[in-house]
């Protein structure tokens, strides 16, 4: 595989790794309930999930969990059934992406988009913060 056609690949893959990873957060906020907004900060350079109206803390933490386990499921699964390496390569990333920000509290800091209006912000792609 050329240079180029792996960086593609390695793009288009961190692009829907990064859908499944925030459809994971929408998927249970709306199952409990919750109004969702997607919002991509663009000084951040980072993708984030406004939740509204979850009534419990409890609730709060079940949907910031599914970010990071789905994840974790799809980079598992790249590494067991797929044979690219720029894909397994783009899943293992927003993995460590989701672990550090969902399962690890890594935030930016500064104002969260949306004011105080959202219950819960969800901050994909942390890893970088660590690097």
């Amino acid at each position: 595989m050329s240079t180029t056609l792996a960086l593609l690949c390695f793009a288009v893959a961190r692009i829907a790794a990064l859908a499944v990873h925030e459809a994971g957060h929408i998927a249970v906020a709306v199952t409990l309930g919750a109004s969702v907004t997607l919002h991509y900060d663009a000084t951040a350079c980072r993708p984030c999930t406004l939740v509204e109206g979850l009534a419990s803390p409890c609730g709060i933490k079940v949907v910031q969990h599914a970010g990071w386990v789905v994840s974790v499921a799809l980079a598992l699964f790249a590494c067991a059934v797929l044979s690219s390496i720029p894909v397994t390569v783009a899943t293992c990333w927003t993995a460590l992406d989701a672990l550090t920000s969902d399962l690890a509290g890594v935030v930016p800091r500064g104002p969260r988009p949306g004011g105080e209006s959202a219950a819960a912000a969800f901050w994909c792609g942390n890893f970088g913060l660590l690097v």
